[in-house]
Parts: C-alpha cells; sequence; structure tokens
C-alpha cells in the first residue's frame, strides 16, 4: 500500500474502529459488490483479449474471432500461449525434441555406464560407449556394443541377468518365460548367435554379468566409490533448463516482542516476465557437441569463461557460504536448493 493510501486508511480506520455496524448487512453488501466488479472487469479483458489475439493476416473472406478466454483457456497463461502460437510463432523455431534427446538414441543400463566408466578409470583406456560422441560402436551394420575400445580392438558386453538369461539368477529351465517376454531358450539362442557375428568382427569380446558385477561391488571399496561418483554424461533433458522458482520461508518461527519487533513483509515482484522478455532462448534444433573427455574438468567462475553459447550439461560445486543457495537440483521428484558438496 502507498504511503498517502495508507495514511489515509489510517485517518479512516480511528475515525471509524468505535462505529458499530451489522456484520450481515457488511459482507452481504461487500460480496455483492465484489462480484459485480469482477462480472464486469472479467467481461471488458474477455472484450479486449480478443481483440488484442485476433489474428492478423487472415485470407479474404475468413474470420478469426480471437481467443475466448472463457471457452478457450483455464488459466492466463495458457491463454497467453494460445496467442503467443497463435500470432507471434514463427516457422521452425519451435523444436520437438526427440524422446530420447538429441546426443543419440542409444539405450544402455546405467550400470553398464558405470562399469564402464570404472573400466577406463581403472585401466586407463577410453571406451566408446552409448554418451560417447556417435553413439555405439556398430558391427555388421546392425549389432550395437556396449563398450569397445579402438586400440586394442576390444569389445565390451555388459549382461543384464533378466534380458539375457542369466543361469546363475534364473536356473536352467529354458521354458522359462523372461522379462523380455522370450523363453530362456530363445533368448540364449538370440545371443548366441549375435555374439558369433561379433567375435568374427572383433579380436577380443570380453562378457560380464550383472551379477558378477554387483559381485565384485561388494568386496571393491575402490570400485563403490567410483560408482558413487558417476556423473550422467547422457543427452540433455531441455526441460532440466528451466525450472527452478521457489517460494518458502527462511524461518518458520520467530517470537517477537512487541516492544523491541516490529513486524512487517516486503512484496516481491516475480522474476519471471522481466527474465523471459530479455533472456535469450534457443530456437530450432541445436548443433550437438560432445566435449572430449579429457576437456571436460574445468574451472570456470563466471560466464565469461565459458567457450560455449547454447545450452549445457555440467556439474556445479556450490559455494558454501552462501546464505540462500541459488542453483536448484532434484532428489525423488521434489526441488531442492543444497549446498552440500
Amino acid at each position: 500500500m502507498p504511503p498517502q493510501k495508507q495514511n489515509e486508511f489510517d485517518k479512516w480506520y480511528e475515525e471509524e474502529k468505535n462505529h458499530q455496524f451489522c456484520l450481515d448487512e457488511a459482507l452481504a453488501e461487500y460480496c455483492t459488490n465484489d462480484v459485480q466488479i469482477l462480472t464486469e472487469a472479467l467481461i471488458a479483458f474477455r472484450k479486449k483479449f480478443m481483440e488484442i489475439s485476433k489474428k492478423k493476416n487472415t485470407q479474404p473472406g475468413s474470420s478469426q474471432e480471437g481467443i475466448d478466454i472463457l471457452r478457450d483457456a483455464m488459466t492466463i497463461a495458457s491463454a497467453c500461449m494460445k496467442h503467443f502460437r497463435l500470432n507471434h510463432l514463427q516457422p521452425q523455431h519451435l523444436a520437438i525434441v526427440p524422446e530420447k534427446g538429441y546426443e543419440n538414441c542409444d539405450n544402455q543400463s546405467e550400470l553398464a555406464l558405470k562399469y564402464l566408466q570404472w573400466y577406463e578409470e581403472t585401466r586407463g583406456v577410453q571406451i566408446q560407449s552409448a554418451h560417447s560422441e556417435g553413439g555405439e560402436h556398430v558391427v555388421a551394420g546392425r549389432y550395437k556394443i556396449d563398450g569397445y575400445i579402438k586400440e586394442e580392438d576390444r569389445a565390451i558386453e555388459v549382461n543384464g541377468c533378466a534380458w539375457h538369461a542369466c543361469q546363475k539368477c534364473f536356473g536352467n529351465d529354458l521354458y522359462k518365460i523372461l522379462p523380455n517376454g522370450k523363453t530362456m531358450a530363445k533368448t540364449i539362442e538370440d545371443d548366441e548367435n549375435r555374439l558369433a557375428i561379433i567375435r568374427r568382427n572383433i579380436k577380443n569380446v570380453d562378457i560380464i554379468w550383472e551379477c558378477e558385477i554387483r559381485q565384485m561391488l561388494r568386496r571393491s571399496k575402490n570400485m563403490r566409490k567410483s560408482f558413487a561418483n558417476y556423473h550422467n554424461k547422457g543427452p540433455i533433458n531441455i526441460r532440466d533448463c528451466y525450472f527452478g522458482g521457489r517460494t518458502g520461508p527462511l524461518q518458520m518461527y520467530f517470537d517477537a516482542d512487541a516492544e523491541q519487533h516490529k513486524i512487517g513483509y516486503l512484496d516481491f515482484n516475480s522474476l519471471y516476465p522481466s527474465t523471459i522478455a530479455t533472456t535469450a532462448f534457443p530456437v530450432g534444433h541445436p548443433k550437438i557437441h560432445v566435449v572430449p573427455l579429457a576437456e571436460q574438468k574445468v574451472n570456470w567462475n563466471s560466464g565469461d569463461q565459458i567457450p560455449f553459447k547454447g545450452i549445457l550439461k555440467v556439474f556445479l560445486i556450490p559455494p558454501s557460504k552462501l546464505d540462500v543457495p541459488v542453483i536448484p537440483v532434484k532428489f525423488d521428484e521434489r526441488l531442492l536448493f543444497p549446498l552440500c558438496r
């Protein structure tokens, strides 16, 4: 409330605070007046929005009444988005992101990726995997290899026990139906045929089973540490770049002494409109750049040090002395603003 209005209110309150009135009549009059104002404002807003959102450059003889907020949109955000799409969205500007991201379309379990990274670290080799530039190595034009070491001509296959019929875990019942919908016999046959083709094209082929990796993890502390420190280097999820709004108290309870403290409030304006109006947004489909492993460890402290302009997938180390954290992260579908390392 502006200071002048506050003074007027305080003066009126002092004059009227002892005046008796009928609460039921006052509430009825207030509510009736409130509804009347809202109705008139809504009608005026509907008319104005239909005029503003009327489609420009329509063909002769065609008609476009604009967006009716009472019929076409439930919220002001959806109404504005419809207006944007109808009158302002340019061709080839808003890209439809592929379901599996832009970087590649190779599926690979996180356990396999953690194992391949650990293999790289312990043996000092570079492995081509699903998250490498170009994706997984392909044999005979159709068979993708989980990990491939070019210098050694070595293939590393990480077999999930449930998907490749591990007989240690699932026994010897060849007619058992696995989660892939096939019997153990059919799964084993398909795997043997696939491995035969791979072995004809690659000199060294190593097979490691999921249950064997888990046994190794139980025995090796260093391996567990490597797995715990794994950072997913997979395709960028574009939606991860555009979230982070928050509301919340910094202190849940404060005992205010009336003689020493005065409770007030500050009204903060939302930063969304100004940010959206002044921030550059990507247009169209991106050009993908995969940073080589040797160049991934950087010490950027400001935006001027970043050599790329675009959306980056990075691992941030937050300052430990901030009073209010800035960068959000999601854990179990909850948005948090931590300062932990």
